[in-house]
């Protein structure tokens, strides 16, 4: 049967083995030639297994109509083979196979496993350094040491009116200041108010903030994290972005103003961390549905599905999918794409050159095509010797350029039989010659004037086709 894995509920896995093993013991004998239809019809299914259940859940068998599994589990499938007017008189097997997804199909959304493991908690952090441009609120902690005619550690806590309490100095203002300026305030009405006293001030535990992240998110909802907190944070919090998510406009909203745009892929691909701002009470981080999208398959080293942001150049493309690796070839690519006429046409496409101004657009597949994998130029030398592999080919290149002494020989091999194996041509037929190599090698000896051969140092050549012209195998 078709292969693949069918459960109740739906297809997870597309495709089956169906094999009609035998025929069914029937009251009614069978004539040889309804015998022989069968026998026919079990081969051809055979021949043509594993099969693949289409979008519809329908399999397709050679020579019957389509049969509805989907939705079925592997006994349901069996039972409704079984009644199927074609196969009644067969016993059929179903067996589900895992099927791996290759090209378009194989290709994952480029960034969203980075939210696949996400952290087991989101406790405040309080290791780390609090930044210059950390923006004070209630709950903030503040140590201030005394130091001078006074030696005393003392930790204020910023209240809901945006003041703290100092002993002996009264309330000092520090809500909505940047922690660089409260430090400054704080050190500056020590210094001037208590007379031979001077103050250090330190971050001690941040406050916890309320934010909202909503959208396409795994858990969109209200979460409460650290003063510290950036827009990353948040989304971790909140499970992640889903894949029908963007990556690529994520919004910081601020009482109702977007106030910031986070490009993800800057992140992912730079290492970038500037868009990603820090939050404050209240903000709502917003993620809108994915935007345009195209594919990248074949030979480049990020195969994926990219999201697109505003006009984008295919040289763009290529370079969020990491570039070509060593085996591409850019100038035999493609573009799969759907025109204004809502058709599906492919397009050849020099990724070398000129086709990398063009812009890409919303679905379009691109696929880097593989270099051949033969040799293009150039003589290969195999058998019993014991450097093999290819010989960079010249204008009057020789056998004893090749190989160049006897010495380059294995034992017991037939150094007065070496095969000249050619192309040639444009259908590329094959050419057989026979040398000697010690007659090549005494020839080249007396500078290219022998007795005992006319000619044995054969001239090698380069073809004009698309693999290597030649090989040289000593026997």
């Amino acid at each position: 049967m078709p292969k693949g894995s069918v459960r109740a509920g739906g297809v997870q896995d597309p495709s089956v083995d169906t094999a009609p093993r035998r025929l069914r013991s029937l009251e009614t004998p069978l004539s040889a030639e309804d015998r022989r239809a069968l026998e026919d019809l079990i081969n051809m299914v055979k021949s043509r297994n594993p099969y693949r259940l289409d979008r519809g859940g329908n399999l397709n068998l050679p020579g019957i109509s389509p049969i509805q599994l989907g939705g079925l589990n592997e006994q349901q499938a069996v039972q409704r083979l079984s009644v199927e007017p074609s196969l009644v008189q067969l016993d059929v097997s179903l067996a589900r196979l895992p099927v791996e997804k290759t090209g378009v199909a194989g290709l994952k959304p480029f960034g969203y496993d980075l939210f696949e493991q996400a952290p087991s908690t989101f406790s405040p952090v309080t290791d780390v350094p609090v930044p210059a441009d950390y923006i004070v609120g209630p709950g903030d902690q503040f140590r201030v040491l005394l130091f001078g005619s006074q030696n005393r550690n003392l930790p204020l806590v910023g209240g809901r009116d945006g003041t703290i309490n100092f002993p002996e100095l009264g309330p000092i203002a520090v809500g909505g200041m940047r922690f660089s300026a409260a430090k400054a305030s704080i050190e500056g009405r020590v210094t001037q108010q208590m007379i031979g006293v001077r103050a250090s001030v330190t971050m001690g535990d941040t406050r916890s903030i309320r934010v909202f992240v909503l959208g396409e998110v795994r858990q969109p909802g209200s979460y409460t994290v650290s003063g510290l907190a950036t827009m990353t944070s948040a989304l971790f919090a909140s499970g992640g972005i889903k894949p029908i998510g963007s990556l690529r406009d994520i919004q910081l909203k601020r009482q109702g103003t977007v106030v910031r745009r986070m490009d993800l892929y800057d992140l992912l691909i730079k290492g970038d961390t500037e868009d990603d701002a820090k939050l404050q009470p209240g903000d709502v981080i917003f993620i809108p549905p994915v935007g345009p999208v195209v594919s990248v398959e074949g030979e480049v080293k990020r195969p994926a599905i990219y999201e697109l942001r505003g006009e984008t150049s295919v040289e763009s493309v290529l370079k969020m999918a990491g570039g070509f690796t060593t085996e591409a070839d850019p100038g035999r690519s493609s573009i799969t794409r759907v025109d204004d006429q809502f058709r599906r046409v492919v397009l050849n496409v020099d990724f070398s050159a000129t086709g990398r101004g063009q812009s890409a657009r919303n679905g379009d597949a691109f696929r880097v095509a593989r270099l051949r994998p033969q040799l293009d130029s150039g003589v290969l030398l195999q058998g019993f010797v014991h450097r093999q592999g290819p010989v960079a080919w010249r204008d009057g290149l020789r056998l004893s350029d090749v190989i160049g002494s006897i010495d380059e020989l294995q034992p017991n091999a037939d150094s007065h039989y070496i095969l000249i194996r050619r192309e040639m041509g444009a259908d590329r037929h094959v050419e057989v010659l026979s040398a000697d190599l010690v007659a090549a090698l005494q020839r080249r000896e007396h500078g290219g004037r022998s007795a005992s051969a006319p000619r044995p140092d054969h001239r090698l050549r380069s073809g004009a086709g698309s693999r290597a012209d030649h090989q040289t195998a000593a026997r």
